[in-house]
């Protein structure tokens, strides 16, 4: 029970965020959601900082709020609800959920739900799949108990792949919509 709440309750505050923070703060043409999932959020911006994207009327009453809404002090990192900046970068190539890749930032920052991260998971390898739509395979190694014995292994597989199921891909092949459902 304490896990599905939690869960819901991570899903809830992100709906706030975007619905009572976001769509508040920042117009539309300032921002553009790359990636999300039940705890983070990965956004392009039209400015080089979230601050400097708030929309100047409304820049007082952001100042007053955003301690509600972000971690203002290193005592505030460790505060559940609050959001943290994880990243940046200058450039973000998202192919589906929990498979991204950003860059220009202090460091190359990627994800391959399922890839040994001792794969080479460049910025080009991303792209490719993006621009081809040909999966990107991987080989992982790691260990293993069967039987009472430890074993290693190795697995040839699908690193990730083009296809997307949770909105659906216009032609462009970059911008998405809500599924019909």
């Amino acid at each position: 029970h304490v896990g599905y709440a939690v869960y819901q309750y991570a899903k809830l505050r992100i709906l706030e965020f975007v619905y009572d923070f976001i769509n508040v703060y920042l117009d539309k043409s300032d921002f553009q959601f790359m990636q999300m999932d039940t705890d983070s959020m990965y956004m392009a911006l039209s400015q080089p900082t979230f601050e400097e994207c708030i929309k100047p009327e409304m820049r007082e009453q952001f100042e007053q709020e955003k301690h509600k809404w972000f971690a203002t002090t290193q005592f505030d990192k460790y505060t559940p609800g609050l959001f943290k900046e994880e990243a940046t970068g200058t450039g973000m190539c998202c192919i589906c959920p929990k498979v991204y890749v950003l860059w220009g930032g202090k460091k190359v920052k990627s994800s391959a739900k399922g890839s040994n991260k001792d794969n080479e998971l460049t910025r080009e390898a991303y792209l490719n799949v993006l621009e081809t739509g040909q999966a990107h395979r991987v080989v992982n190694h790691g260990m293993r108990v069967i039987n009472d014995e430890m074993i290693s292994y190795t697995q040839n597989k699908v690193g990730f792949t083009y296809y997307y199921d949770k909105r659906i891909v216009l032609e462009d092949g970059i911008t998405t919509i809500p599924l019909l459902i």
